[in-house]
């Protein structure tokens, strides 16, 4: 706790937040069946704990929220969830293989629609703000299926791939800085023997 590189934390959840906005921006701009605005949460949820991963999810989505418009700030709400559960997750070590972390992106999936649901029952009649989920729940339309199995099922075809793509990235991502960070102590301890 004394030596915490509270700089690097920072610049770290900037970074991070921005990876969201930059996601969230890019779904928008080119219409894919993912989000994409919780790689940076994952990141540094896995990197700092649920404290950071959850301001970071929260400041992402309302940031997102404020350059793109769209949907409701309650769901950032959601993404400090999303944040903190995976916080907690990496914590316990249950995200150091790539195996737990695509379990943590199927169980953040499954997380996300379980928020997300009542949410967009209560303000958009059930439909998400995705096309790709918005044409799934006009599809089922035809069927006369009842509102919230649409709103679930087009909720769980966009967040459950979307949790698992991202959390892929993020395990990737600090499986990689920390190689970097590994190799450059590994130097430093040569250099000094040398």
């Amino acid at each position: 706790m004394k030596n915490k590189n509270y700089g690097g934390i920072a610049l770290t959840m900037v970074l991070c937040i921005l990876l969201n906005v930059g996601g969230y921006g890019f779904t928008l701009a080119c219409p894919v069946p993912f989000w994409l605005d919780t790689v940076g949460t994952m990141i540094s949820a896995c990197l700092y704990g649920p404290i950071v991963g959850g301001a970071v999810g929260f400041f992402g989505n309302l940031v997102s929220r404020i350059i793109f418009g769209g949907t409701s700030i309650i769901f950032s709400l959601i993404n400090i969830v999303i944040g903190a559960s995976v916080g907690f997750i990496a914590k316990k070590g249950l995200c150091s293989s790539l195996f737990g972390a695509l379990c943590t992106g199927i169980l953040m999936g499954v997380l996300t629609v379980a928020c997300a649901v009542p949410v967009n029952c209560l303000l958009y009649d059930g439909r998400t703000n995705s096309v790709w989920g918005g044409a799934l729940f006009d599809m089922l339309s035809q069927y006369r299926i009842g509102t919230i199995v649409k709103a679930v099922l087009s909720q769980m075809f966009i967040d459950i791939p979307d949790k698992v793509l991202s959390m892929a990235a993020a395990y990737l991502t600090v499986k990689l800085l920390r190689k970097k960070h590994s190799d450059k102590e590994t130097d430093g301890v040569q250099n000094e023997k040398a």
